[in-house]
């Protein structure tokens, strides 16, 4: 009875997503923070999701190597193909009702690429208010606002070929300084979570970021050396649209689809991923997980996952499906993702009773 209940949930759930998903372009770009184990970065997603958890704080990492396989133009190995992010969140009691709070977090994020160790940093702080809409707190509307600062660098600018310098017999390598301008990002995010019934949750968000329209840039402008514009670029808007499932199929097996859509520009990224988990553990809280998942017009995903009471352990590897196959011969990237939440509460004060001895 319970599987016909969680049954009937998902077709509500599943046919909007599909059709949704479907009214979107497959093509896909570079984006800044290319994760697939991307509900491993609750902040970086969605800021709305800043300390929306049950919890005291939450620990977040997540590392990725996408080069241990690539080979570069000379012959070598390259192994500067490596992203790493980190965020610490939390709830604050703090609200206009009993039943409301707020989250407070920061995260980083660092990447590198490229022979000429091609790097974005960030450093974001984040805020978010969370609405509940009964005093139950099973459905929650958030809202979030996410700033700070990031850089774009180049480690070793003077290794920079151009075609044209080689086509003219001589190689260009004096790119002259490298240009230190940051900038400043701001993000918007919108959030709800709901529990619908015994069997079934969902969490969705929208994000709007690059609301700054900040100007970055790599090289000072009008270079000497290279004899090109080399200015100001401004960061174009970015729009997010991400969400999850829970649907509880048994006492032992649950069924977690999620998907993240993410746009810059005219860049446009759709992943979507099944988990399924089977509770080897009650008392222990320990939980298996596994599933696949698809980087449209780039890659499949093999998802592998252990519940072990408040921390989360992930694996993801990526299946090159493009034309990078010619290159990492088919051996993507692959990520490892650690969540724990830390659980603080204060000791009920109960009131001590004396109790008179009998004679």
């Amino acid at each position: 009875m319970d599987s016909l209940k969680t049954l009937d949930s998902m077709k509500h759930f599943l046919l909007p997503l599909v059709l949704g998903l479907s009214l979107c372009s497959t093509s896909l770009m570079a984006q800044d923070m290319h994760w697939t184990l991307f509900e491993f970065s609750p902040t970086s997603i969605n800021p709305a999701s800043t300390g929306n958890f049950y919890g005291t704080y939450r620990l977040s990492g997540l590392f990725r190597d996408g080069s241990f396989n690539i080979k570069n133009s000379i012959g070598g190995s390259t192994n500067t193909y490596k992203s790493v992010g980190a965020s610490i969140d939390g709830p604050l009691a703090l609200g206009f009702r009993k039943q409301d709070w707020i989250g407070v977090g920061g995260m980083f994020y660092g990447d590198r690429s490229g022979s000429l160790g091609l790097g974005l940093t960030y450093s974001m702080l984040s805020v978010a208010y969370h609405f509940s809409l009964d005093k139950q707190q099973t459905r929650i509307f958030s809202i979030g606002l996410q700033g700070g600062g990031g850089s774009r660098a180049l480690k070793d600018f003077n290794e920079a070929r151009f075609e044209d310098g080689t086509m003219n017999g001589f190689m260009t390598n004096n790119m002259g300084e490298i240009d230190k301008k940051g900038f400043f990002d701001l993000n918007f995010g919108l959030g709800y979570r709901a529990q619908v019934n015994k069997q079934t949750a969902l969490n969705i968000g929208l994000t709007v970021n690059q609301l700054s329209f900040a100007e970055q840039a790599l090289l000072p402008q009008n270079n000497t050396q290279t004899k090109r514009d080399s200015g100001l670029t401004t960061r174009p808007l970015g729009i997010g649209l991400n969400g999850a499932f829970d649907f509880a199929l048994n006492k032992k097996w649950d069924l977690h689809p999620a998907f993240r859509v993410q746009t810059m520009g005219p860049a446009l990224e759709m992943q979507l991923q099944g988990w399924l988990g089977y509770l080897l553990n009650e008392e222990e809280g320990t939980k298996l997980r596994f599933g696949l998942g698809y980087r449209i017009g780039d890659a499949a995903q093999v998802l592998l996952g252990l519940d072990i009471k408040d921390i989360t352990v992930g694996l993801g590897y990526d299946i090159s499906l493009s034309d990078v196959t010619a290159v990492d011969q088919s051996f993507g990237g692959i990520e490892l993702g650690v969540t724990y939440i830390g659980k603080i509460f204060k000791e009920p004060k109960i009131k001590p009773v004396i109790l008179c001895p009998r004679y």
